[in-house]
């Protein structure tokens, strides 16, 4: 048996004439099979109930009705008009709320009620309220104006918006990616939504703000031109006839540092989850200069690994001699005012690679690593905008360009 689901619903609240308050309201919905198309032409039972303070609230009303789609899957009955089952839709105390609409439905004509749906009843046309609400009514409303209930709060005209903000993600020294939701329009048009950030808590339209650009209820916004290291405070906006309302309050520091920054006597490029530290590379080549250790293997070992650059260097200083060994080099080496370099690993030079040279930017050509490879061979890596090969090996008495590394 094929599952169906309401695809849509709609609440349309019937304004009728002044004499009279009537006793029943228009409801819609289009029904959509599992493979998102519209069940059209086709009988449904359904049973609808008036559910009383919340969303799980008792039943003050309950009917059953057995409406036929039309072509575009589209129901259409009048809630009040059906075979009651309890309660009466006429003695309903519309001033007793808020009140939830419950429908339950049957896609093959029956009373097997396998969908289930529940919405805020947000406003309810003057004259059913005023019919049970007496004096109780807010003043400024009326005939045809709707009454909406607003967390409890009657009023005429929507409710404010409810809007969402979400965690911010991708945060740089001078940008961010930010989300957000519009969860309800409050029953009127949004005109406008987006975010508004400051430097200082809950922030408005009159800080700093960026509209959103599209029509989609769940929105993403890139802020651009922040302040490094700097802590600031978001809130999503919505603006409909009643005002503006604001969503939660997140707040962020962006990044002091960010990957192909010039810093420290080089280019970062890598950073650790703090954003705060991480390693730099020189901006070219210190020269060119033997691997050292030729036809012996370095006694302490070395690693192709990222992160294992420094432990390299040291190991290969203190198994090969000569001052021109490229690791004795670099170590030795006071560059840019900095004298805490080192030879990169295998894994620290295709991270170059990745965050700096794939961007066009730092040194090219083919380096040394501090990664052995055998007693004759060191492993070297081609660095460049290019998607070549880029590991390879060299015999260690050739000379190479070196890259200095250092931890910041």
């Amino acid at each position: 048996m094929k599952q169906y689901f309401l695809f849509t619903l709609l609440l349309l609240l019937s304004f009728f004439g002044f004499a009279q308050a009537p006793n029943k309201m228009s409801y819609q919905a289009v029904i959509r099979n599992s493979n998102n198309t519209v069940v059209s032409n086709h009988a449904v039972g359904m049973r609808i109930s008036i559910l009383q303070g919340t969303a799980t609230g008792s039943s003050v009303y309950t009917e059953t009705q057995s409406p036929t789609t039309n072509a575009n899957g589209l129901i259409a009955i009048e809630i009040g008009t059906g075979n009651i089952v309890s309660g009466s839709f006429a003695n309903i105390d519309w001033a007793n709320g808020p009140y939830f609409v419950k429908t339950e439905t049957d896609p093959n004509g029956g009373s097997n009620y396998t969908l289930t749906g529940t919405s805020q009843l947000l406003s309810v046309p003057y004259a059913l309220y005023a019919k049970t609400a007496g004096n109780a009514l807010p003043t400024g409303g009326t005939y045809g104006q709707s009454l909406f209930n607003c967390n409890g709060h009657l009023q005429w005209g929507p409710c404010l918006p409810i809007v969402q903000t979400n965690q911010a993600a991708t945060i740089s020294n001078d940008s961010v990616m930010l989300s957000g939701s519009i969860i309800n329009n409050g029953g009127g048009n949004v005109s406008e939504y987006g975010v508004v950030w400051s430097t200082t808590p809950a922030p408005t339209v009159n800080n700093f703000k960026q509209i959103n650009s599209d029509l989609n209820t769940n929105f993403t916004i890139t802020l651009t031109g922040l302040q490094p290291n700097t802590l600031y405070y978001v809130r999503t906006y919505a603006i409909n006839e009643t005002g503006i309302a604001y969503g939660n309050e997140i707040s962020f520091k962006s990044a002091k540092f960010q990957l192909r920054q010039l810093y420290a006597g080089g280019i970062i490029f890598y950073l650790d989850s703090s954003k705060e530290h991480g390693l730099i590379c020189g901006t070219n080549s210190i020269g060119n200069y033997e691997w050292g250790c030729n036809n012996t293997n370095v006694g302490w070992g070395t690693s192709v690994n990222f992160g294992s650059g420094l432990s390299n260097t040291q190991n290969i200083m203190a198994a090969c001699s000569g001052n021109n060994v490229a690791a004795r080099v670099v170590k030795t080496s006071t560059i840019n005012g900095y004298s805490d370099w080192y030879l990169p690993s295998v894994g620290e030079l295709l991270m170059i690679k990745l965050n700096v040279s794939n961007f066009n930017v730092g040194p090219t050509g083919t380096f040394w690593s501090s990664s052995e490879d055998s007693q004759v061979h060191a492993k070297r890596v081609f660095l460049s905008n290019s998607t070549s090969s880029q590991s390879s090996y060299d015999t260690k008495y050739t000379a190479n360009p070196v890259l200095p590394i250092r931890a910041f």
